[in-house]
């Protein structure tokens, strides 16, 4: 059976963690990251593509990267700019004139994928996204206790609740839109580092979980069961640095 795609996932815990604070009290849910239709558009797209190869074939050009998950996957990553021949129809598909990242799960032994197996997420940071704004007559010099306030501190939960919720190789490659930069294997863990930046999708969640500015490049390191097993949670960090 396909492993858990993480993406729906982190929508149930955002969703789930914008519910209970709205139970508590009128608070801001987190933002829209995710977009189910252009998600679904994306697979019927590559419906015909089943395998590796049709993939690139696809894609016009091959995989940049593939890491093994566990012994029976990998996760492969294809980045497309508007020079490559897949890019025009999936950028459509998306709504957007950015360069594109997709990420596919593939049986190691070669057969066809199975559906909903791949993603593709733009290759622009969505800091914009977990903005807030300062709402007309606020109180700056009260802002500990401000709407702004409170909101920013809730953005920063749910971004913390969504690195949480990612505990494997493929989760968090999707909650990044991208596959790690590079990852070292060991007897029993999988070291992985994501080096993020301004065209990196997740690099605004990382940004926002770490209080830290969005306009940083970011380094993300995770230790991971080399069995495609769920991590530690604790087993991440965020730094400030390329």
């Amino acid at each position: 059976m396909f492993p858990p795609t993480s993406r729906n996932l982190v929508i149930a815990s955002c969703v789930l963690l914008g519910a209970l604070a709205a139970n508590a009290q009128p608070r801001a849910q987190g933002p829209a990251l995710f977009d189910p239709a252009a998600d679904a558009s994306v697979e019927r797209l590559l419906a015909g593509a089943a395998d590796g190869d049709s993939l690139t074939r696809a894609m016009g050009r091959p995989a940049m990267r593939c890491y093994p998950v566990g012994s029976s996957w990998e996760l492969c990553e294809w980045r497309l700019s508007p020079s490559d021949p897949g890019w025009h129809e999936l950028a459509s598909v998306m709504g957007t004139r950015d360069r594109v990242s997709v990420l596919c799960v593939l049986p190691s032994n070669g057969s066809p994928r199975d559906p909903q197996s791949c993603t593709a997420h733009v290759r622009r940071s969505n800091r914009d996204r977990w903005k807030v704004q300062r709402r007309a007559g606020e109180n700056r010099a009260d802002k500990r206790r401000s709407v702004l306030y409170e909101t920013k501190h809730h953005y920063r939960e749910v971004a913390i609740a969504m690195l949480d919720e990612a505990r494997t190789l493929i989760a968090l490659s999707r909650l990044l839109g991208e596959v790690p930069s590079v990852c070292i294997a060991n007897r029993s863990e999988l070291n992985c580092l994501w080096r993020t930046t301004s065209h990196t999708w997740g690099h605004g969640t990382l940004a926002t979980a770490a209080d830290v500015s969005s306009r940083k490049k970011l380094r993300f390191e995770c230790a991971l069961p080399i069995d495609g097993g769920l991590r530690a949670l604790d087993s991440c960090r965020i730094q400030v640095g390329a």
